[in-house]
């Protein structure tokens, strides 16, 4: 039996996911999480095009993901501070004002082969068990996160044109980054780079099913 991966969560000073400022793993999983897409389209049309036609494309909409955080101190798990205690550490990354870059931090939510780089939109919490003088024993809270790319990214993204675009891989148990570099670029020396674009904090520790951009770099 493997080990049990905890969600994690990473904040950033810098849109380009480079200056952590600090992370937190969740004491329990969530039963679930919603991942959202949508496609924005134009209804207006011209009187030739009449009713019933489909609407003109606009632009792909954020995607966004959510899901349901429970902090616990009744004993059923292991945890480390009050509710309060949990519960400040984890706003103080995802929904505390950065003064120095004037908004919250970015965030990186990394769980089995959901790898979404995002910010906080969206934060509920619910209290629902208490001690006898008031204090906190559970709480929950219902967070949501709309997607960020990074720059490199997107500029990547953006170059539909280029063959090398198209590059897209799946990260695997079997697969490394060096190796995928030797196949798209006959260059394993070009990792690095590559990791860099793609917003990894190490080539090493890649989480299965992330998908990799290989936009055209420079030898």
């Amino acid at each position: 039996m493997g080990k049990l991966n905890k969600l994690k969560i990473y904040a950033y000073a810098d849109d380009s996911f480079n200056s952590e400022v600090g992370n937190y793993e969740l004491n329990i999983n969530p039963e679930s999480y919603t991942y959202n897409h949508a496609v924005k389209f134009s209804d207006a049309k011209n009187v030739a095009e009449g009713a019933g036609n489909p609407g003109k494309f606009n632009t792909m909409d954020t995607e966004t993901v959510g899901f349901t955080i429970y902090f616990d101190t009744t004993g059923i798990i292991a945890s480390k501070g009050s509710v309060n205690d949990q519960l400040h550490k984890f706003k103080k990354l995802v929904y505390q004002y950065n003064g120095q870059k004037h908004r919250t931090n970015y965030i990186k939510l990394s769980w089995g082969t959901l790898l979404f780089y995002c910010y906080l939109t969206r934060l509920d919490v619910t209290y629902t068990l208490f001690k006898s003088n008031g204090d906190p024993l559970r709480a929950k809270a219902d967070v949501s996160f709309s997607g960020f790319s990074n720059p490199k990214l997107l500029a990547a993204m953006a170059r539909k044109a280029s063959p090398d675009v198209n590059h897209l891989k799946t990260f695997s148990s079997h697969d490394s980054l060096p190796l995928f570099c030797r196949d798209v670029y006959n260059d394993i020396a070009l990792y690095m780079e590559v990791a860099d674009a793609n917003g990894l904090d190490s080539f090493r520790k890649i989480p299965l099913g992330t998908q990799l951009v290989f936009p055209p770099l420079k030898k």
